[in-house]
């Protein structure tokens, strides 16, 4: 994920749509932010005590649209007034890519910030190597009060940060480090808990998984003075006692010292990750995650990889689970509880057809309300011509929501874009409607199973094959074999029908177990890291999207 956000000045442009019936999810107002020379990525929003909104995420651009630029990727925070208009921005980082995951809002009206960094120059000190777990507290305005990375040895993320009764914080994320800030290890990657003071010393910290790879998506403080963590597991061992197959969304209860109460997996035998948590009131948990299972406790998949929501007892019995989506790839970044006893949940959408419609071309940011009962009371899709994302969603206490993410258009829903790729905030009506209507039937006229909704520009002819691609045996469901349609020795065209398109990610993590077993490492391994796994499908996604 990346790119740039253009610093609006003091007259920044703010679109601002005036709600028509006021019906939920209509748009109230939209902000795009970014510069000319990159993407800007926004990853999360918190409200503050004024009305506004706080958002991080990653900025590529290097112009005075961004304060504080370094290049190559930088953290980036801006503040927004309730109108949408921005007050203040900041970056920070080095030498490399560094990125904010999560921000909230602090009781002493700043703020802190968890994000991953790989720099060792500039705004990173103490820098351990290899990818650090990164925290930054901020104060009103925006400057920091301190900065700190955490990790050993090996590769440190960070996913999810919340402030503490004490004014401490709580950090979920990933190690695969067994020195350094981080000891316990249990082998591949592990879900990582680290506690820390309001200074950001550590008080403690835990390791929790087995011999595979786990990970920390998502953290809540529950009722009963515990933590609840959501993330993925592969693993069949140490602290996982089940596994249904490849990645399983994974859910782990401790108590306030981080000691384990309960874990537990969910899904299916494909690949299963969950994204973020809830607690209702009551103490039940929603878990929102995204599925290629259609089997296990997923009990029906629509196609490609599905918004996946479960609801949990306090104990982690499943009472609940649904699936949302159409044919082409769904997915769910952020739940928040909503005030009729359901979640509100944003991400985005490829599908033209199933749960949802109006898709504006290629994937839209998607808003909507599940009911306590998992039933869809509606959803709205936000977007252009070209490619949106949506990372967080929260009320606010005017009844509204708000949204962030990034959009590649300058169209329909979006104005005022400033290049390639911007930070995007979408302000909306809030409340219950009406269950939706079924989305209309995809146009007869066009197979979706094979004709993608946006494919890439400039996508070679299917007499460009590669050769190579005749001694590959076809993905599952598809009768040609993948080929090199550019020839760098990477096989982008996964379907086999000659060019690089949408359905070619999808197909990748749908099969990824099957294509895994069956293709060479060297024709699928688009991060250069000498295996085929998961950064191999999001970089196809990026390229085919972009």
């Amino acid at each position: 994920m990346k790119q740039y956000i253009s610093l609006v000045s003091a007259l920044a442009l703010l679109l601002l749509v005036q709600a028509g019936s006021g019906a939920p999810g209509d748009l109230i107002w939209q902000q795009t932010l970014g510069g000319p020379g990159g993407e800007e990525w926004g990853y999360s929003l918190d409200a503050t005590p004024d009305g506004g909104l706080l958002v991080t995420g990653i900025a590529y651009s290097t112009d005075a649209n961004v304060t504080g630029a370094r290049g190559n990727g930088d953290l980036w925070v801006v503040r927004l007034d309730p109108s949408g208009n921005l007050l203040w921005d900041h970056a920070f980082g080095g030498n490399e890519s560094d990125y904010g995951l999560s921000v909230r809002a602090t009781e002493d009206g700043g703020s802190v910030i968890i994000g991953t960094s790989v720099s060792m120059t500039g705004d990173v000190t103490g820098y351990h190597g290899n990818g650090d777990l990164w925290v930054i507290r901020l104060s009103s305005s925006g400057e920091s009060v301190w900065k700190k990375v955490y990790g050993g040895n090996l590769t440190d993320e960070g996913g999810d940060i919340i402030q503490t009764a004490d004014g401490g914080f709580l950090a979920a994320g990933y190690t695969m480090s067994d020195g350094g800030d981080a000891t316990g290890h249990r082998g591949g990657g592990d879900l990582w808990l680290i506690r820390l003071g309001s200074d950001g010393s550590v008080l403690w910290q835990k390791t929790y998984g087995g011999s595979g790879r786990e990970s920390g998506s998502s953290l809540i403080a529950t009722a009963d003075g515990g933590y609840v963590i959501t993330g993925n597991t592969y693993s069949t061992d140490g602290d996982v006692t089940a596994s249904h197959g490849s990645s399983d969304v994974w859910v782990v209860k401790t108590d306030s010292a981080g000691n384990l109460l309960w874990q537990k997996t969910y899904g299916g035998s494909r690949l299963d990750w969950g994204h973020s948590l809830v607690e209702l009131p009551g103490g039940d948990l929603v878990v929102a995650g995204v599925t290629a299972s259609a089997d296990g406790d997923v009990s029906l998949n629509h196609g490609a990889g599905d918004i996946w929501l479960i609801r949990l007892t306090p104990g982690g019995d499943l009472v609940w689970e649904k699936t949302y989506g159409g044919s082409f790839s769904d997915n769910v970044w952020k739940i928040h509880p909503a005030p009729t006893g359901g979640v509100y949940l944003s991400g985005e959408t490829f599908s033209v057809d199933g749960d949802f419609a109006g898709n504006h071309g290629d994937a839209d940011l998607l808003i909507s309300e599940i009911d306590g009962n998992g039933t869809l009371l509606w959803y709205k899709t936000y977007g252009g011509q070209n490619y949106e994302s949506g990372s967080w969603v929260r009320p606010l206490p005017d009844g509204t929501l708000t949204a962030c993410g990034t959009t590649r258009s300058m169209d329909g829903d979006v104005r005022n874009g400033k290049g390639e790729g911007d930070l995007w905030v979408v302000k909306v009506e809030g409340g219950a409607g009406m269950v939706q209507p079924p989305a209309p039937a995809a146009d007869v006229s066009v197979d979706p199973a094979v004709t993608p909704v946006n494919s890439s520009p400039g996508t070679l002819p299917a007499e460009s094959v590669s050769p190579v691609s005749t001694t590959l045996l076809p993905a599952p469901g598809m009768d040609t074999p993948p080929s090199d349609p550019d020839g760098d020795g990477l096989f982008e065209d996964l379907n086999g029908n000659g060019k690089a398109d949408m359905q070619d990610p999808s197909i990748f993590f749908t099969e990824y177990d099957w294509i895994v077993l069956h293709y060479p490492v060297e024709i699928l391994d688009f991060n250069t890291n000498g295996a085929i796994d998961l950064g191999d499908v999001n970089e196809l996604f990026l390229e085919v999207s972009g």
